[in-house]
């Protein structure tokens, strides 16, 4: 029988039924009428050090909402890395803005900062760090380059629950973090997001873009309700909100079990030369939260030879499932943008020679000996 190693998301049982259960028997289940999702929000709040969280439909709309927020319009030009996922990069066509696409460097996935800096003009107006798997990037370069040219963060922290980057959430480090809830995530809620921030103007306009930008009031005894915006639905019903409360608390717990097992392969595979195991940036006192590992291997691997390999193998990749590649050499961007630089060249060799390992919590040594066992073999 071929080895399959079977993915343990979404991590939900007992405790997400009981609390799901609990909402429907209230008949209370949007958030006009439960206060599940006020008490979310707060745990949110709580666990990531913010102010303010609002939760939202996905983690596209999070995005979506910070741009919004941000003030990011027409003419704009937003800088992303040339390895973000399309998703990340959708929001910025929503707002009738331009991505700019920049360059990583050689063996990770932070920016080159020499090309980042290159491509901010008088239209830039803002910078998506991407946390691709959980790993952070050097953010104190990136916040003082941000500061010189007046420049907002928004983070893309979809994979990064509990990422640290000197000791802080990623997420809560630049203007506003964005995070997906989507049933693969760390925090899952089969479909939803969140996002967060420190500054009051921000909360209140994300608050009010997910309600459609309406306002309610009552006058004289009489409800009135006005639209001073474009906005959308992007709320969360009250069952989702009763879902998050109990996965954000399991989140430290899952973390480490993921930890536990991605420095099992770690000590297993530091010892072959043909492969490395992936380092960030400069990120001291910095942790990833194993979302997934990665190894980078040499040319004679490119083109995602060994992903394939290992796929085959029952050993399931991102970059096999999703067929990973630099975010511009989609049709879509041709097809909408028109011309789209094509000078990442970094990075599109970067994406050919890179690997996420699985760490699920439901790993067994016996399936950790076969990621290791199976990744000796093919590379030697």
């Amino acid at each position: 029988m071929q080895y399959h190693l079977t993915p343990d998301y979404p991590n939900v049982g007992g405790q997400e039924i009981k609390a799901a259960s609990k909402v429907i028997q209230s008949k209370k289940l949007s958030s006009f009428s439960g206060k599940k999702n006020t008490q979310y929000e707060k745990e949110l709040c709580n666990y990531f050090k913010t102010r303010y969280a609002v939760a939202v439909s996905s983690g596209t709309s999070a995005l979506h909402c910070a741009l919004y927020a941000t003030g990011i319009g027409p003419s704009d030009e937003v800088l992303v890395p040339a390895t973000a996922l399309v998703l990340t990069v959708l929001p910025i066509l929503f707002r009738n803005a331009t991505p700019v696409f920049v360059d990583t460097q050689k063996n990770n996935f932070d920016f080159d900062y020499k090309d980042l800096e290159k491509k901010i003009t008088s239209r830039t107006k803002a910078i998506i760090p991407v946390y691709l798997w959980g790993y952070p990037i050097d953010l104190e370069k990136l916040s003082n380059l941000a500061k010189k040219y007046s420049l907002k963060i928004i983070e893309d922290a979809a994979q990064a629950h509990g990422s640290k980057y000197q000791g802080k959430n990623l997420g809560t480090i630049g203007d506003i973090g964005c995070f997906s809830t989507f049933e693969t995530k760390l925090v899952s809620t089969g479909e939803g997001g969140f996002v967060l921030t420190n500054n009051d103007k921000y909360a209140k306009k994300m608050k009010s873009f997910i309600r459609h930008c309406m306002s309610y009031k009552v006058e004289q005894g009489m409800p009135r309700i006005t639209f001073y915006d474009v906005g959308w639905n992007y709320r969360i019903n009250e069952i989702t909100a009763a879902i998050g409360l109990t996965q954000i608390k399991k989140l430290s717990q899952r973390i480490k079990k993921r930890e536990k097992n991605a420095q099992y392969l770690i000590k297993h595979l530091n010892d072959l030369k043909e492969i490395s195991i992936y380092q960030p940036g400069n990120t001291i006192d910095s942790n990833p939260n194993y979302f997934s590992i990665l190894i980078i291997t040499d040319d004679k691997w490119g083109n995602n030879k060994l992903a394939k390999t290992l796929y085959k193998l029952g050993i399931p990749s991102d970059v096999i499932t999703y067929n990973y590649r630099v975010c511009y050499t989609h049709p879509l961007f041709k097809k909408i943008v028109g011309h789209v630089s094509t000078e990442c060249r970094k990075a599109e060799n970067l994406v050919t020679r890179m690997i996420n390992l699985p760490t699920y919590e439901n790993l067994t040594k016996n399936d950790l000996d076969h990621i290791v066992t199976s990744i000796k073999k093919t590379v030697k």
